[in-house]
């Protein structure tokens, strides 16, 4: 006759939450870990991104705070716009000054700190009589010494932006 083994109320399955609960305390490190660190670093994202269609490479560079349901889809639908297309230049360009005024004057505001402006200029026939070609403009800043992607979210609490 065996004898009946007794095993504490957490057992073997609180000690399994205990980890999955230490690796998701130590996943946000190790994301900003991967986040591109320098300019150079975040173009070669990007365009390595766009390239491979890789939604998910970009989606981790967004900051997501405060973001609602309907900005979300916005920005991803924007995103997956873009992938695949064949790209001229990738340029990293400061804000200009008052560059981000015009968001107050629509009831927007940054999520972050933004500092710079990375401008993806598609390697398509222009889309209008201006010449310019089709390009994607994303917001960036430094968080915790990594480069990010900010949103323009609401000044009031909409909670569905």
């Amino acid at each position: 006759m065996r004898a009946a083994s007794r095993r504490s109320p957490g057992g073997r399955r609180g000690g399994l939450a205990l980890l999955a609960g230490a690796l998701l305390w130590l996943l946000p490190a190790a994301v900003v870990a991967e986040l591109p660190k320098t300019g150079e670093e975040l173009v070669a994202t990007l365009r390595g991104a766009i390239e491979s269609r890789d939604y998910e490479r970009i989606e981790a560079l967004i900051n997501w705070e405060g973001a609602g349901t309907i900005k979300r889809r916005v920005v991803a639908f924007q995103i997956r716009h873009g992938l695949g297309r064949p790209i001229r230049e990738i340029v990293l360009e400061p804000i200009p000054e008052n560059g981000l005024h015009a968001l107050a004057t629509v009831g927007l505001k940054p999520n972050m700190v933004l500092s710079e402006r990375v401008r993806v200029v598609y390697d398509e026939p222009p889309v209008d009589t201006s010449g310019k070609r089709p390009a994607a403009v994303f917001l960036v800043g430094r968080q915790d010494g990594a480069y990010r992607i900010g949103l323009a979210i609401q000044s009031i609490d909409d909670h569905d932006d």
